[in-house]
């Protein structure tokens, strides 16, 4: 029995569509949480998609990436990467440190010509390419054109809608199931799910900042330390973090970092 279901993008309104059998959300959606929601009503597992900025912002990204969906109790999440040449590997090894240490499953997601895949073939891959027409029907005798193993196809991106279909029913039922722990985190580097609150220590708006400088507290807060490399400022773009940055001298974040507050 094949097992069909979507991907969906940030401008894509709940009641528009028909999810499937299964919805990958991206992360940046604001109907996020409300896509969650309904997926679990109607008995839908829900995985996350996050974006492969061409920036070097992307390792606060992912961490604020996964943050936000844990919180929504989502642990399954791919990389959507699209971007070709040397600086493509770096950014992929980033999202599986990341996610890893994190302790969430992932993936990526990928044209099977646009980076080396060979580093990556004991990761699941989520193949993006599509059989002419490309108008969204899926027609008997399709089949997934790959140098490495597919787990997930995305086999057309027309009709408006992204359309996907698992390729290893086998791995899809671990995927989506509880089948043993997800890995185990670095050394030395605290779980965010045991956190209740987040701190940031901070005077200034050019207060150094880096998302790994992370200290557990007998009350389970986590203290940021100013270090590292990112800056207040750089930060300020996410919508979890609607703060006066020049009087950041003790803030205090929600777990699901949708809230903050001066104390």
């Amino acid at each position: 029995m094949s097992i069909f279901g979507t991907d969906t993008a940030r401008y894509q309104a709940i009641g528009t569509y028909d999810p499937g059998a299964f919805e990958i959300v991206n992360i940046e959606d604001p109907q996020f949480l409300a896509k969650k929601a309904k997926n679990d009503g109607e008995g839908r597992p829900t995985d996350f998609y996050v974006w492969c900025y061409t920036n070097d912002q992307n390792e606060t990204f992912f961490r604020w990436a996964i943050a936000k969906a844990k919180a929504a109790g989502v642990t399954r999440g791919w990389l959507d990467y699209e971007e070709q040449g040397p600086e493509g590997s770096p950014r992929v090894d980033t999202w599986f440190r990341v996610a890893d240490e994190q302790r969430i499953k992932s993936g990526y997601y990928a044209n099977d010509w646009r980076l080396d895949h060979t580093p990556y073939l004991g990761r699941p891959f989520w193949l993006a390419g599509y059989p002419d027409p490309n108008d969204g029907v899926w027609r008997d005798g399709y089949k997934p054109q790959s140098n490495r193993p597919v787990q997930l196809w995305q086999y057309s991106s027309g009709g408006g809608m992204d359309r996907d279909i698992v390729i290893d029913e086998t791995w899809w039922n671990g995927w989506i199931g509880n089948d043993g722990p997800t890995p185990e985190a670095a050394p030395g580097v605290p779980m965010e799910e045991d956190a209740m609150r987040y701190v940031i220590k901070s005077g200034t708006t050019s207060a150094r900042l880096k998302e790994r400088d992370l200290l557990v507290t007998d009350d389970l807060s986590v203290e940021l330390i100013p270090a590292g490399k990112w800056a207040l400022e750089d930060l300020a773009h996410c919508a979890w973090m609607p703060i006066d940055a020049e009087h950041a001298e003790n803030i205090w974040f929600d777990k699901d970092r949708t809230r903050g507050l001066n104390k």
